[in-house]
């Protein structure tokens, strides 16, 4: 494995964003990981390659000088630069930073090295505040359409509970029996299906914008609307469609779940019942973690990388395997704060529609605190996930160097 902030070697990976947005296409050679180069043939003279022990620690004696040759601290370039700018050959100065003495450029939201915790959240926050036009504005403007949907749909099944429960001893309501009650069920599933698609739809798109115009965040870049759409729009089809097979493998999970509960309930036995079940139950848990984990990365892939659908997935499982504990983590820790905020938001406006005792003002209240729930959420889950791709390229492909180049030149 190489230094973080080292060069990639030729061939090794994808390249920092684009003049056109995007993150470049696989270089000659394709996608191959530092660590699984073959070495070329050695030149007369030349030591012979060692390869480091782990990550950040060569194998061989400790680097000269606090680094490998060609290493300067941030601020004091390479040879051809001048203490304080970047330099002009070499990695140091502003085109990548010492290992050993912590620091790192920063053009954009972010340190260009591995991140913390702490400095991915405060990176996600100061990304959406960068852009506050693509990353809040246009996340409110489709959140609150996709919600719009929703309510027009749901606004049918809405009336007819009100109805229901403010005259519960009408005998007009129950005129129509059960083809009566079969309608209203088809209403409110046909509702639910529209407003899900809708909401699928705009989710997809809108993780797509953000977390390309995270990406440009990162190297201190601005990109308009028109910019973002502009480089994404090409994307969006696989971006759908990516999301549409992610969707399927966790359909597939409960759905294996499921039959093999309904199997255990042929043998009519409360006991084997109880054991499958929970047995289930838990190996679904387990795959549906799995699955989320190591597919958590494939959408910036997919954005950023311009890959296909089938390539992102490998190349999300590829990013996360090494780090799967650790992304897991902040996942659910991510998730955890997702959730705590929209308690914290939608609880008080729902208590508000609770006061006018009508199942209609509790169906809006619940539609407006989860618009604002959103609007907040979405840009900082999508800024996170980012982040977090970027963060895992830096670690494992040297990608701090090719970003501060990047800067350098945009």
């Amino acid at each position: 494995m190489s230094y973080p902030g080292s060069p990639p070697p030729e061939g090794s990976g994808w390249g920092a964003p684009d003049a056109g947005g995007g993150w470049g296409a696989p270089r000659p050679g394709g996608y191959q990981h530092p660590d699984h180069q073959q070495p070329g043939p050695q030149q007369p003279g030349q030591p012979s390659p060692q390869q480091p022990s782990q990550y950040g620690q060569p194998a061989g004696p400790p680097p000269p000088q606090g680094g490998p040759a060609g290493y300067g601290q941030y601020g004091q370039g390479a040879p051809g630069g001048q203490p304080g700018q970047p330099g002009q050959t070499g990695h140091g100065g502003y085109g990548g930073f010492d290992p050993h003495s912590g620091f790192a450029p920063q053009p954009g939201v972010i340190p260009l090295r591995p991140l913390t915790l702490g400095e991915l959240y405060d990176g996600a926050i100061r990304s959406i505040r960068a852009n506050p036009a693509v990353m809040f504005a246009l996340s409110a403007v489709l959140v609150s359409l996709s919600v719009a949907v929703e309510g027009i749909a749901t606004w049918g099944i809405m009336e007819e509970l009100n109805t229901l429960l403010a005259n519960p001893e009408d005998p007009a309501m129950f005129e129509g029996g059960m083809s009566s009650l079969y309608a209203t069920l088809q209403s409110a599933l046909l509702g639910a299906g529209i407003s899900a698609a809708v909401s699928f739809l705009v989710t997809t798109i809108l993780t797509g914008l953000l977390i390309h115009s995270v990406s440009q965040s990162v190297i201190g870049r601005k990109m308009s609307l028109g910019e973002v759409w502009a480089s994404t729009r090409g994307q969006i089809p696989r971006l759908l469609g990516l999301s549409l097979v992610i969707s399927l493998m966790l359909i597939a999970v409960l759905a294996i779940m499921i039959g093999l509960i309904l199997l255990a309930t042929l043998s009519q036995e409360v006991a084997v019942v109880g054991v499958v079940g929970l047995l289930s139950a838990l190996l679904a848990l387990v795959g549906v973690i799995v699955i989320v984990t190591f597919t958590l990365l494939a959408t910036p892939t997919l954005v950023l990388e311009r890959a296909g659908i089938l390539t992102a997935l490998r190349r999300s499982f590829t990013l996360t395997r090494r780090a799967f504990w650790r992304i897991l983590g902040i996942y659910l820790l991510t998730q955890l704060l997702v959730f705590v905020i929209a308690s914290a938001v939608s609880y008080p406006i729902g208590a508000v529609g609770g006061l006018f005792g009508s199942v209609t003002a509790i169906g809006v209240a619940s539609l407006i605190g989860s618009a604002i729930t959103l609007t907040v959420t979405t840009p900082f889950v999508a800024a996170v996930t980012a982040l977090l791709y970027i963060d895992i390229r830096i670690r494992t492909e040297a990608l701090d160097v090719e970003l501060a180049r990047a800067a350098q030149d945009s």
